[in-house]
């Protein structure tokens, strides 16, 4: 399992269980210790839900005020920030320049920027 990038949740079940030659009764509860195993959160950061455009952060190491944020590589979900710079022409030169800083990405990532 790739652990750097979350996903759909796993579900396991196990039967017919023996230790030590003593088949467990699961008819019921079994009533074993356990520790975190019904937690429950909010997710923020769901695998491939789109979180970004302007902010008011510095991540970049520029002034507050920058644009960025979470996105993930998609078939079918793209999206975009982008601003009206038309119309052009093959002939016409586009370029920009400023600070970039990527804070965190999985080694399989990639996307159109």
């Amino acid at each position: 399992m790739n652990g750097l990038k979350p996903g759909n949740s796993m579900t396991i079940y196990f039967a017919d269980l023996n230790c030590c030659g003593r088949a467990a009764d699961l008819s019921r509860d079994p009533r074993w210790d356990s520790l975190k195993n019904r937690a429950t959160y909010q997710a923020v950061d769901v695998a491939g839900a789109q979180n970004f455009g302007f902010s008011n952060t510095s991540f970049a190491g520029g002034k507050s005020g920058e644009i960025g944020g979470t996105l993930w590589r998609s078939d079918s979900n793209w999206g975009y920030y982008a601003d009206k710079v038309g119309p052009l022409t093959f002939r016409d030169r586009l370029e920009a320049q400023g600070k970039v800083t990527l804070v965190t990405a999985g080694p399989d990532a990639d996307m159109c920027i």
